[in-house]
């Protein structure tokens, strides 16, 4: 029955961990695209291009619709020769840093399950 219970446990835990962390880094990419975005637009259409409404309104979703194309952009530069190199490059450098080297190989090991 402990076995049992164990087993369970640490089977859910491969299924999950992967997922929630998916989850946490995309909307954590995104938090960070809205924030460093809806300044960027504010500081550009609201003062400089003098626009009012951009001084104090937020653009909801910025953040969203620049991650889905950064996204879609980086595998399209993943997926042609140079991108096939720079990728190479940086598994190489990735593989030389202690402790990073262990978490990405980890999250590169998992994501290459999933694909």
């Amino acid at each position: 029955m402990k076995r049992s219970l164990k087993a369970n446990f640490i089977a859910g835990l491969v299924v999950l961990l992967p997922l929630f962390l998916t989850i946490w880094l995309l909307w954590r990419l995104f938090l960070l695209m809205d924030g460093i975005l809806n300044d960027s637009v504010r500081l550009l259409l609201g003062n400089v291009l003098n626009i009012h409404f951009f001084r104090t309104h937020d653009i909801p979703g910025l953040g969203f619709i620049v991650l889905i194309f950064m996204l879609f952009f980086a595998g399209l530069i993943a997926r042609n020769i140079v991108g096939r190199q720079v990728v190479g490059v940086a598994n190489r450098i990735m593989a030389r840093i202690p402790l990073a080297n262990k978490i990405y190989n980890a999250i590169d090991q998992i994501a290459q399950a999933f694909l």
